[in-house]
């Protein structure tokens, strides 16, 4: 028998016997944690600080994330129609060993923005912790309203503009897999600057901002000859 990690909606109802809406309901609620499958490559920030008024965010990086936590209110309204706009701004637990992952305001990937289909949830797509299920059985006890947090709301980030934002982005997807002893993987400036004016920078900005986010460990200049 194969046992994963996470399990359906409708399974986990079936396990604990009883019915989807009601685990929707425990989750509005805050007794029980539900996950989406949002399944995509994220432009998201770990916060080193548990306190999401506090956060100490590194550098945005590009990280895959299959299940993302389920927000109350997103369970509620999947007791009220049958699709939800998941969030999508709290990738992770607070509490996840690696840390807590959110996504920018911009939610970049790959030089665009999460679609709304992307963030479109229905029932067929929630899922529940198998080792929450087994808990609930094992204790033999509904579990208390509130006892699970509600996603709080994300760092305020209204001090960052899109250009840096953008700029960020592109020091990823131009520098983030170089070889700094390899010259020939470091992109030229020009290269980087042209990608910047498709993204709303003027040439003579792009160009300052790709010279801003190239590493010092890369040299400028012409490469040399083969």
């Amino acid at each position: 028998m194969i046992e994963t990690t996470y399990i359906r909606l409708v399974k986990a109802a079936e396990l604990l016997k009883t019915d989807p809406d009601t685990l929707l309901l425990a989750a509005a609620e805050g007794r029980i944690r539900l996950y989406w499958l949002l399944n995509r490559v994220v432009l998201a920030e770990r916060l080193d600080s548990d306190e999401s008024n506090d956060p100490s965010p590194v550098e945005p990086i590009h990280r895959y994330f299959m299940y993302v936590p389920l927000g109350d209110n997103e369970a509620a309204e999947l007791l009220r129609s049958e699709k939800a706009t998941g969030a999508a701004t709290f990738l992770t637990e607070a509490n996840d060993p690696d840390g807590c992952w959110i996504a920018p305001a911009f939610e970049l990937i790959e030089g665009g923005k999460l679609t709304e289909e992307d963030v479109s949830v229905t029932r067929q797509m929630v899922f529940v912790r198998r080792s929450d299920v087994d808990d609930i059985l094992n204790k033999g006890v509904s579990p208390s309203p509130g006892i699970i947090k509600s996603l709080s709301s994300p760092p305020d980030q209204s001090h960052r503009s899109m250009k840096l934002s953008i700029m960020l982005q592109a020091a990823i997807r131009f520098w983030a897999n170089a070889d700094r002893n390899d010259r020939g993987t470091h992109p030229d400036n020009a290269t980087v600057a042209e990608w910047l004016t498709k993204h709303g920078f003027s040439q003579t900005l792009a160009d300052k901002a790709a010279t801003i986010i190239r590493p010092e460990w890369a040299p400028s200049g012409r490469k040399p000859e083969e």
